[in-house]
């Protein structure tokens, strides 16, 4: 039988699903003296279990706008694209919400060494105009759907050759023991259990939902505080400034 938790405490989907059904009051169980349950009978036959995958998943879309918003390192990522000869278009990793930065490395380096502050940070130029001026001293590029297009037609292959800094969807739970994979699972979880009920409560019972509303405010706010410590430093270190570096048809300077 599927957990519905795990060892870091966050709930699986099936334990989602459970936890979704008590708020709605579709759960009945049958207690013993020692005040553990010993049956449970389950009463909302309106609810499937695909209802409540769909209701979950929506609600994770809505949080991993809100986290991404609030604070964009919290599901941050990075991955490599290596650019080749010739070639201007390359494709996104497919689980981007919204790009942080674009950074560019010399060719004559190897991705896997060069310190991330030997890369050039790459602009956003979508002016045609702007682009065919031959005074752009940076690596630039326009966005295309889930596409980067650069500005600049390669000379040669650099494998890894563009850093992409992203903020990233959470997976969608497609599987009853699948977790939220996030550092605040265990307060985002609270959330995403209100948001589902609630989305339930008036969708397929046609009940009022005040009561949950406002639990849900009040878990929110603990989200919002979670949001707003998770990165806080604990001091304030100064570093001396790094010398410009120029970057010259592909070559960084």
């Amino acid at each position: 039988m599927t957990a519905e938790i795990d060892d870091y405490g966050r709930f699986t989907l099936y334990g989602l699903r459970a936890r979704v059904r008590r708020k709605l009051h579709g759960l009945r169980t049958t207690i013993d003296v020692n005040g553990n349950e010993t049956a449970t009978t389950q009463l909302d036959p309106l609810i499937s279990n695909e209802d409540l995958n769909a209701v979950i998943n929506t609600a994770i879309v809505k949080r991993c706008i809100d986290l991404g918003i609030n604070d964009d390192s919290i599901l941050a990522d990075e991955a490599f694209i290596d650019v080749m000869t010739d070639v201007v278009e390359y494709e996104l990793p497919e689980d981007v919400l919204f790009v942080r930065g674009l950074y560019y490395k010399d060719p004559t380096t190897t991705y896997t060494t060069v310190p991330p502050n030997d890369r050039v940070a790459m602009v956003l130029v979508d002016d045609y105009e702007n682009v065919r001026k031959d005074s752009m001293d940076v690596p630039t590029y326009k966005l295309r759907l889930n596409m980067i297009v650069l500005n600049w037609v390669p000379e040669e292959d650099n494998p890894g050759g563009i850093l992409v800094d992203y903020v990233k969807w959470l997976n969608p739970l497609l599987s009853d023991d699948a977790v939220l994979e996030t550092q605040l699972a265990r307060v985002l979880q609270e959330v995403i259990i209100y948001d589902a009920a609630i989305d339930l409560m008036v969708s397929k019972l046609h009940l009022d939902s005040s009561e949950l509303r406002t639990s849900l405010q009040a878990m929110e706010e603990r989200l919002l505080y979670a949001i707003r410590g998770v990165f806080t430093p604990k001091s304030v270190q100064l570093r001396p400034a790094k010398p410009l570096v120029y970057y010259d048809k592909g070559v960084i300077r």
